[in-house]
């Protein structure tokens, strides 16, 4: 049986040399722009996501130069306290009700258990995954980030 999407990709790409030879394992060292400093590592790549209004991958969520919110909740307020942020910061829930993830793969490659929250940076990679209730915590390290960013433009 052929392997087809992302798993065919991988498998081939694996044949040439991985994801070192891809660059797609590379992590950026620890820094400030991580909510706790630590390590960045690249964001998965994840297909068959589905919702209202939406089909596609984690990919189709992160494309273009923003932030991005990835809340795992099956609780419909669970965005409520991300209200407000700047337009450079997409807020996306997925969970019963929004995007769906049919076979608990995004949540098994972000590490995300229920009420988790990821955040993407605009490059790809991770700055945070915090229960919801530290979502404050990263509200306000985005809206820090962001800032500094609208400084520097």
């Amino acid at each position: 049986m052929a392997a087809d999407g992302a798993d065919g990709v991988n498998k081939g790409l694996a044949g040439m040399g991985g994801e070192v030879t891809t660059g797609l394992a590379i992590g950026y060292p620890a820094s400030s722009v991580s909510l706790d400093g630590s390590r960045a590592d690249r964001a998965p790549y994840v297909a068959g996501l589905r919702g209202p209004g939406f089909a596609g991958s984690t990919f189709d969520l992160f494309r273009g130069p923003h932030w991005t919110m990835l809340v795992f909740s099956d609780h419909l307020n669970s965005t409520e306290s991300f209200a407000g942020l700047s337009a450079d910061v997409h807020v996306h829930r997925i969970g019963t009700g929004a995007i769906l993830d049919p076979r608990g793969t995004a949540a098994a490659r972000f590490g995300a258990g229920p009420d988790t929250v990821v955040l993407v940076r605009p490059d790809g990679y991770v700055a945070a995954r915090v229960p919801l209730w530290e979502a404050a915590q990263v509200r306000d390290h985005v809206q820090r980030l962001s800032s500094r960013q609208a400084v520097a433009a």
